[in-house]
């Protein structure tokens, strides 16, 4: 249509996955083998979601095209969240060398609002659905008002620069960023300031940024979630 606009370009092999993301908070996973190879550039191209009403995609991320069972990747995502919380599984995990699998095929998804929450989110709690569909919940997003700027996956030693409307920038080390399930809301990461929104997160390579750099310009410190739980969707 008239006010379509491209989001993005990225190379896939076969065997990806592709992740888009919506303002809105949705998102949909699926395989790149579901997306029809066209003979030429100006092709329209397929439906990747169906867009509720005033929704728009924000984000396109390619994804390796990790095989799981539903049950061995929920037991794995609830095992390793313990982990991380130094907590002890009430009944027996995965075997060491499956977990040992799913660990090391693990990606983590940034999703950031734009009133300053974010956290990082296993790739395995995005499940693979067929193309254009309504997607699964990307973010909890309270307030009606609120939108995702950005969601795309990144590694611990990367960086972020997040700018806002009011010419605000803050870069701050993706590793602070508290993990936390699909469904959740996520923590603080930039206190905006009233009136303000972010419009834009970056990721970069090569993060050299420090505490002072984070309290001088406005980032929170990585708090309890806020609100949201563990379930997925």
């Amino acid at each position: 249509g008239e006010n379509d606009s491209l989001i993005g370009v990225e190379i896939c092999e076969p065997g990806h996955h592709v992740l888009l993301a919506t303002a809105k908070g949705r998102c949909i996973r699926f395989s790149i083998e579901d997306v029809r190879v066209f003979a030429g550039r100006n092709s329209t191209g397929n439906r990747g979601i169906d867009l509720a009403k005033g929704d728009r995609v924000i984000s396109m991320s390619i994804l390796g095209g990790a095989e799981f069972e539903t049950a061995e990747r929920d037991l794995y995502l609830k095992q390793s969240t313990a982990l991380r919380r130094g907590e002890e599984m009430e009944e027996g995990g995965l075997p060491p060398e499956i977990f040992e699998e799913y660990q090391n095929g693990e990606q983590f998804i940034l999703t950031l609002a734009d009133n300053g929450l974010g956290k990082r989110t296993s790739a395995y709690d995005y499940r693979v659905t067929k193309r254009g569909g309504k997607g699964i919940e990307l973010m909890g997003l309270a307030d009606g008002d609120v939108e995702v700027v950005g969601a795309f996956p990144v590694e611990d030693s990367d960086g972020l620069v997040l700018v806002t409307n009011g010419g605000q920038l803050i870069r701050c080390p993706v590793g602070g960023v508290r993990m936390a399930r699909r469904s959740t809301r996520g923590v603080k990461i930039f206190n905006v300031s009233e009136g303000d929104r972010v419009v834009s997160v970056t990721r970069l390579n090569d993060d050299g940024s420090g505490d002072e750099d984070m309290d001088e310009d406005g980032a929170a410190d990585v708090g309890p979630d806020e609100g949201g739980n563990d379930a997925s969707e």
